[in-house]
């Protein structure tokens, strides 16, 4: 059988960032063996994500190919030049490839704008597909009032005309169905899957937590989607309990302007920390806290909460779109909250009384449950949507 060639092109991350996401994305194509792939990206991102596969024992036949991309600081009219270079690079390589499909792994707006033209220059000989990440977020934001901005910006480009043969991936049905109503377009073709992930190889801890055990509640994402509640929650229950410890996972994104309290919050870091000591910091947790902003999840995954259940960790999150989509199809995996008062009161509930039994119970929900982000699962779900 002739081995279909898909090209998987990365435009805009640098280094490690997504590295994650494009292994997981690359692991699923790999699950279907009549295709051939080749996978372009940034030179510090080829080597994290082959790295990333390799560590995690992952069969490759991958063409791995370093292509230079516009740096992340240069936006909008000043992106087209060096997109533009990028852009005739691909389809070079293309036509050399006899591609049959080409796959960008994120998009922002000038990119989004190269793909559409590149695929009427390729005369539908080639299937496009998309896949927005943050760029979403902006959709529902005010257009710009410069002309010249907004003929340039995503939610105009989102609109303009497309060949049959392009497509949009979004990484989750709750986000398919709100970016529907916000471009009010029957016409497009938008496909959902789940956000494709590589489990690293942590089992499920067998608990032996007690009341009066230290429970340790931790923070993954970045500094400027929640951790200032954090803290603040930290800071209030730690007067009133000693059994608990909160602790940063990661490191904050965030100017080093407030005095945090390393006794309030462990593990306070403004520099990334190296990927070992953020597994041992995650895997030393009872549950995960999440606080990201409701409204920011509806056109979006999150990463963070993807984060806490690769580490078995059932979680106390605020109600929101993506953790409400996602716990539908996986039950109990934690504490819905409508507010932070009832993050609060669950967890001075949870230090009061350990929930052994359901704490254990909501570990094997989310250990059979992810499997709906797993490459096997997601597999013939992909394939369905690029040979329809």
């Amino acid at each position: 059988m002739t081995k279909k060639n898909i090209v998987v092109c990365e435009p805009l991350c640098f280094d490690l960032m997504h590295v994650p996401f494009n292994a997981g994305l690359i692991t699923t194509l790999i699950h279907n063996s009549d295709y051939k792939i080749s996978f372009l990206a940034e030179k510090g991102h080829l080597f994290g994500v082959r790295k990333f596969m390799q560590s995690n024992k992952i069969d490759q036949n991958i063409d791995w190919r370093k292509i230079d991309i516009p740096d992340k600081s240069i936006k909008n009219w000043n992106r087209l030049f060096p997109t533009l270079k990028l852009f005739k690079e691909l389809i070079n390589f293309a036509k050399s490839n006899s591609s049959d499909f080409i796959i960008f792994s994120s998009i922002s707006n000038v990119e989004l704008l190269f793909a559409k033209i590149l695929c009427y220059y390729l005369r539908n000989s080639v299937k496009i597909f998309v896949i927005p990440h943050g760029a979403l977020f902006s959709i529902e934001n005010k257009q710009p009032r410069s002309p010249l901005k907004r003929i340039i910006s995503f939610r105009s480009i989102l609109k303009y005309p497309e060949p049959k043969y392009f497509s949009y991936i979004v990484l989750g049905e709750n986000i398919m169905k709100y970016l529907k109503i916000a471009i009010k377009s029957k016409n497009k073709n938008i496909f959902a899957i789940n956000l494709p992930c590589v489990w690293e190889s942590f089992t499920l801890v067998n608990t032996n937590i007690k009341s009066n055990s230290l429970i340790k509640f931790g923070f993954f994402g970045i500094g400027s989607k929640g951790f200032e509640v954090f803290y603040n929650l930290a800071q209030d229950i730690k007067k009133k309990y000693n059994n608990v410890e909160f602790i940063l996972v990661g490191f904050l994104n965030i100017k080093n302007e407030t005095n945090y309290d390393s006794d309030v919050v462990k593990g306070i870091s403004y520099n990334r920390i190296e990927r070992e000591e953020y597994i041992r910091r995650a895997k030393g947790l009872t549950y995960a806290v999440w606080l990201g902003s409701p409204e920011y999840y509806k056109l979006g995954a999150s990463a963070s909460f993807l984060d806490a259940i690769s580490f078995i960790k059932p979680i106390v999150y605020q109600k929101n779109p993506y953790i409400d989509y996602c716990t539908k199809q996986m039950g109990n995996i934690g504490y819905e909250c409508s507010d932070i008062k009832e993050i609060y009161d669950n967890i001075v509930s949870i230090l009061e009384k350990f929930p052994e039994e359901e704490y254990n119970m909501q570990c094997k929900n989310i250990l059979n449950g992810r499997k709906i982000f797993e490459p096997r699962t997601l597999s013939p779900q992909l394939r369905e949507i690029m040979e329809y």
